[in-house]
């Protein structure tokens, strides 16, 4: 299925698990971004999630696909990034989720198969650790996250910073969010190739991709 918002009702958390407090501090009292707290599986465990929609959406592709585009797209071209679950996470401007399935029309995506998704108002994404280069804000321990998470880690790959939704990918290059803001429309044209690409070739255990001349 291509993509579509995906709608999950969530609720900022104060206070969180005590274990989970500096994580979810470090988003909610720094980047004054609403988090949530989730229940990973049947055994009470928890996870913190970033809630979207308010300060961001994101863009979320399979791992192999989103290294792509980054190897494509330099970090002027796209927000803060990150990996986890297996995907790879874009933060874009608010409303963006909506704004997905017309520009995969206009790009002449529509219709095709993509694994790409979209969470806009009320959806959520994994809480990525702080990167250990924030000195605006001391980093907490977040070791005793791997205790109530059985999976790796989510990770900032293009880490935010103060401000950083102010400069999210948008539609256009001017209006309300500035000059400066990258073009969404450039990143989705990336991320659906890459996605494509990545569906025709699948990647192999070496690394290769199956049927596009890696050796």
């Amino acid at each position: 299925m291509t993509t579509a918002t995906e709608a999950t009702t969530t609720e900022s958390v104060r206070p969180v698990l005590p274990g989970l407090e500096p994580l979810a501090a470090w988003y909610r009292d720094l980047l004054g971004w609403p988090v949530s707290l989730r229940t990973t599986d049947g055994s009470g465990n928890h996870t913190v999630d970033l809630v979207t929609g308010v300060r961001f959406d994101t863009l979320h592709v399979p791992l192999g696909a989103g290294l792509a585009v980054l190897h494509r797209l330099g970090r002027n071209e796209t927000g803060p990034v990150a990996t986890g679950e297996g995907r790879v996470w874009f933060l874009v401007a608010p409303s963006s989720a909506e704004e997905l399935p017309g520009l995969l029309e206009w790009l002449d995506w529509g219709g095709v198969s993509l694994d790409l998704g979209a969470c806009g108002a009320g959806g959520r994404m994994p809480a990525p650790t702080p990167h250990d280069a924030t000195r605006h804000y001391p980093v907490p321990p977040f070791r005793a996250r791997r205790s109530v998470a059985r999976r790796p880690l989510p990770v900032w790959v293009r880490p935010p910073w103060p401000g950083a939704e102010d400069v999210l990918p948008a539609v256009g290059l001017s209006g309300v969010r500035g000059v400066g803001s990258p073009d969404l429309t450039r990143l989705v044209a990336a991320i659906a190739n890459a996605c494509h690409r990545s569906r025709l070739f699948p990647p192999t255990r070496h690394g290769g991709h199956r049927g596009s001349g890696s050796g």
